[in-house]
């Protein structure tokens, strides 16, 4: 089965040759395509990634993740879209397992699974550690399983029948999942044996705002998809959810350096939690029509 590909990039000219040529190589025997929608770059990632085999959209000015996907899908040319970002690179055999359970026609989301890289930094060396992405995570969430946009596989018919990603600057990802789900659209199936290595941020100041974007995602989504039945989470205080993570620091006990960096991502997690359900977001939640 044959896919479609899509990667939105920003200023990714540094990673963008990389991924595209994995991509490339990893559905070219299939007769698949890699689309790169160059979300208003300043930088020669949109050259870069022709070079090393895409075609590219190029956006004149940059519109957010969330539109790129939606222009690349929309130019899809296969009934399977395959959502990934830059940082991202298959492993041998990724698409033909992300592919296969499509074979069922009632499955209209499919989630892969993300190994987060290490790297010689203390902020890659604690993304390494926490692996965020993982695909166990979210395919057993308290309320609907997802997947996050970085290894997200979905129907054509299924992006049409919701209306694409709501085009907001975080969570489409998750909202898109459930907008299926919910709306009765089609079911979702994981598929571990699609694996995808995901290269970290190097910055500890990156990584501490990609924490916090993460739990204020998780709020906004919660209070969007609370009248449909998402359980809101507990909050704790900041620092408490920090203290809970260097008492409690799992079974691979990381060096001194990486634990005090995760527990000030998970502190920036809950303080961002708090802000999204305190905020919400109108665009996201069910979409008109669907099942109450």
């Amino acid at each position: 089965m044959s896919l479609s590909v899509v990667i939105p990039v920003r200023d990714g000219g540094e990673q963008v040759g990389a991924a595209v040529a994995g991509f490339v190589a990893a559905v070219q025997e299939s007769g698949g395509e890699v689309v790169v929608v160059d979300d208003g770059s300043t930088d020669s990632t949109a050259s870069r990634a022709e070079r090393a085999g895409a075609r590219v959209i190029r956006r004149p000015a940059t519109e957010g993740p969330y539109v790129a996907r939606n222009v690349g899908w929309r130019a899809a040319a296969h009934p399977i879209v395959a959502f990934v970002d830059v940082r991202c690179r298959p492993r041998e055999g990724w698409a033909t397992a992300l592919a296969a359970p499509f074979a069922d026609p009632a499955v209209a989301v499919i989630g892969g699974q993300v190994r987060v890289a290490s790297g010689p930094s203390r902020a890659e060396r604690t993304a390494h550690h926490l692996q965020p992405l993982q695909l166990a995570d979210a395919a057993t969430a308290p309320f609907l399983p997802y997947a996050p946009t970085c290894h997200l596989a979905v129907r054509r018919s299924a992006l049409e029948a919701v209306g694409g990603f709501a085009e907001v600057r975080g969570g489409g990802d998750v909202d898109l999942c459930w907008a299926v789900q919910h709306g009765e659209v089609g079911v979702f199936r994981a598929a571990p044996d699609a694996v995808l290595d995901w290269e970290p941020r190097t910055s500890v100041a990156e990584l501490r705002e990609q924490y916090r974007r993460y739990g204020f995602n998780h709020g906004r989504l919660t209070a969007a998809w609370a009248d449909a039945g998402c359980p809101r989470p507990e909050t704790a205080a900041p620092w408490r959810t920090a203290l809970h993570a260097l008492r409690h620091p799992g079974t691979r006990r990381p060096s001194l350096p990486v634990a005090l960096t995760a527990a000030a991502c998970r502190a920036a997690y809950t303080a961002g939690l708090r802000q999204g359900l305190a905020e919400g977001d109108p665009h996201l939640g069910p979409r008109p029509g669907a099942p109450t």
